[in-house]
């Protein structure tokens, strides 16, 4: 019996993150090189200039701002999108599967609005009540965002 039957998982999962944390330090490399405090583009922007600004005062707590602290935030952001995101599909999958005249009140919608000939698009959600009716009562209906804690408790007090 193997202990660990996730073990030959691991190494994609691995992959997959060192593939994320490259992306990231690229990301950050390039707001360092072009990096203009008079012009915030976005947290990574900010993430440097509260680092600046604890430097100036002297607060020890400027030296905790590391592009690996910055890295682990920006990781847990999106994990945390995505494991959002994946559950919120997953409930609503679930509901059409649990209601199927659900799912051909939304299809007749689909086709009336958007018809069979091409994709939907951003001009057509307004118009697809039904469809957006569904999905917010999916959403109101499961609390799927406190399924996935984004921090672990490491130890103690």
């Amino acid at each position: 019996y193997f202990i660990f039957p996730f073990k030959s998982e691991y190494s994609s999962v691995l992959k997959n993150h060192k593939q994320l944390e490259a992306i990231l330090h690229e990301m950050i490399n390039h707001h360092k090189s072009t990096y203009d405090e008079e012009n915030m583009r976005d947290i990574i922007d900010e993430y440097f200039k509260e680092r600046d600004i604890r430097r100036k005062k002297g607060d020890k707590t400027a030296q905790y701002f590391t592009d690996r602290a910055l890295i682990g935030t920006l990781t847990q952001f999106v994990g945390d999108g995505v494991f959002a995101v994946a559950a919120a599909v997953n409930f609503s999958l679930k509901c059409l599967m649990e209601h199927p005249e659900e799912q051909e009140k939304i299809y007749r919608e689909i086709v009336e609005v958007v018809g069979l000939d091409r994709q939907p698009t951003i001009e057509d959600k307004s118009k697809l009540t039904y469809l957006n009716a569904f999905i917010q009562e999916a959403f109101r209906l499961t609390d799927f965002i406190s399924f996935f804690p984004s921090q672990e408790c490491v130890s103690k007090f």
